[in-house]
């Protein structure tokens, strides 16, 4: 890769980079603006689906621009997935907090605030708050649906080969 940009000509870098921030801008920041995680989401699908499509070599224009788009695809998952952890962990301190001061859970998140939360944190792949509910030992569940979409009860997916699926 240090090969080709040394001796590809400075237009062809200045293609894949001008190439590259249009794809960031209309599969990531655009449908982020406009509908939330679920679009980006949609809007990454198709673009890898249109790179297995012109599977080849594409054009110079082009070649490094969609050499690290699907690799930006998987930073966003990232991105999304670190601030849902977040987002969890806020909650449950501000659960423990009111556990300490009531002695009990609250029915529901919206308990929370505006004592502890600000506001309920929004699960930003649903676009929609996080899902919470009082467990029958007298705990609590508090979970995220996954990047696939589905809601699984805070079930945690595990992949064939035994790790745990932090997207799904």
């Amino acid at each position: 890769m240090a090969l080709l940009a040394r001796l590809a000509p400075k237009g062809w870098i200045d293609q894949n980079r001008a190439t590259l921030a249009r794809m960031h801008w209309e599969f990531e920041l655009e449908p982020l603006k406009d509908g939330g995680v679920p679009q980006v989401k949609e809007k990454m699908e198709e673009l890898l689906a249109l790179q297995e499509q012109r599977a080849g070599f594409p054009s110079p224009y082009k070649y490094l621009a969609h050499m690290t788009m699907p690799s930006m695809a998987m930073a966003f998952q990232r991105v999304a997935q670190a601030q849902v952890f977040l987002d969890l962990q806020i909650c449950a301190i501000a659960l423990e907090r009111y556990y300490i001061q009531n002695g009990a859970y609250p029915e529901s998140l919206d308990a929370l605030v505006p004592d502890f939360l600000t506001d309920v944190p929004m699960d930003i792949v649903a676009d929609a708050p996080l899902h919470y509910r009082q467990t029958e030992d007298g705990r609590y569940q508090i979970y995220s649906i996954g990047w696939d979409g589905v809601d699984g009860g805070g079930e945690i997916s595990i992949k064939e080969n035994g790790s745990i699926d932090r997207l799904a």
